[in-house]
């Protein structure tokens, strides 16, 4: 089973729970994807907790194929309660173009603590990865989870296609 976005209005949100809280230590969030258009100039954001660039907050989204930077790639972008980010402010991208292709595709996000590390697995195969320097802490948010737009969302973030078994894996 999974949900169909339209890319024009459909979202579902996902009330807070302790259980979403990143810990200050190892985690993992995957999922399956199945975009149906990715045309367009600015990003689909399948899930998002918190305002953009503000601490306590996590999005993953894709670049449209016309974006001038990160077109048809999955972007991952976290900062922590510390007011750190697990970005330092670059864009850190997929090195497959998830974003042109409309078939399932099994995408995984992994934080190491030990190293400050995340990094992607698209379909099983190791992918992108980079280490931050920022500060670490947890990234508990106190809004819903929202799958299928960005959080406090333009109205050019919504996601078009289908999401399936969405999930995280936390170390405690």
């Amino acid at each position: 089973m999974s949900w169909l976005f339209d890319e024009v209005d459909d979202y579902v949100t996902l009330a807070d729970d302790a259980a979403l809280t990143f810990p200050d230590g190892d985690w993992t969030v995957a999922g399956w994807i199945r975009l149906t258009d990715n045309t367009g100039s600015a990003f689909q954001y399948f899930l998002s907790w918190g305002a953009f660039n503000t601490s306590d907050s996590w999005h993953w989204y894709i670049g449209e194929a016309s974006h001038g930077v990160i077109p048809n790639k999955l972007n991952f972008y976290a900062n922590t309660t510390a007011g750190g980010s697990l970005n330092d402010g670059v864009d850190h991208v997929s090195g497959v173009n998830v974003g042109s292709s409309t078939s399932w595709q099994h995408v995984v996000v992994r934080h190491t603590q030990s190293t400050k590390t995340l990094q992607y697995f698209i379909d099983g195969v190791a992918d992108t990865s980079w280490s931050y320097s920022g500060a670490t802490g947890p990234i508990n948010n106190s809004g819903a989870l929202v799958f299928g737009k960005r959080d406090v969302s333009p109205t050019d973030r919504y996601y078009g296609g289908r999401l399936a078994e969405f999930a995280n894996g936390i170390v405690r």
